[in-house]
């Protein structure tokens, strides 16, 4: 808890900002993939892929709202 209060909120900003573009652009790809109808190992990466984007970007938002308990 200590050295989440140590991050500066404009790294905070700029870490939720990040993660939001990986989540997007793992969504595209999966969305990307639907429509191309590729093999279906890659679905399989693609899912996980966009499983991990999702946690980074709830971890990342999180952070920025303990940062700021206002």
């Amino acid at each position: 808890m200590i050295a989440e209060q140590l991050i500066p909120h404009e790294e905070l900003l700029d870490a939720v900002h990040e993660a939001s573009v990986h989540y997007v652009e793992a969504d595209s790809a999966l969305r990307n993939y639907r429509l191309s109808g590729a093999h279906p190992a890659k679905l399989e990466q693609l899912k996980s892929n966009l499983a991990a984007e999702e946690q980074s970007l709830r971890r990342a938002q999180k952070l920025l709202l303990l940062s700021n308990p206002h």
